[in-house]
């Protein structure tokens, strides 16, 4: 069962969760394929440290293709 007291996170467990939720908005409003967008967060979710570091390097700005 999930346990949703976040009373032990502190400062920084919170700075994190709200790095997490605004990474999550950021790929949901990104102009990226449903694919993209499902792998990014599916990324960010289950590893959160992790997936967001990742994606603060490679997402938000990563350099267009060419077509």
């Amino acid at each position: 069962m999930l346990d949703w007291d976040f009373s032990n996170l502190g400062f920084w467990g919170v700075i994190h969760l709200l790095l997490v939720i605004w990474s999550l908005f950021n790929v949901f409003q990104s102009d990226r394929e449903p694919f993209g967008k499902a792998v990014w967060t599916t990324f960010i979710v289950l590893l959160p440290g992790l997936g967001f570091c990742v994606w603060l390097l490679f997402g938000p700005r990563a350099p267009k293709r060419l077509t």
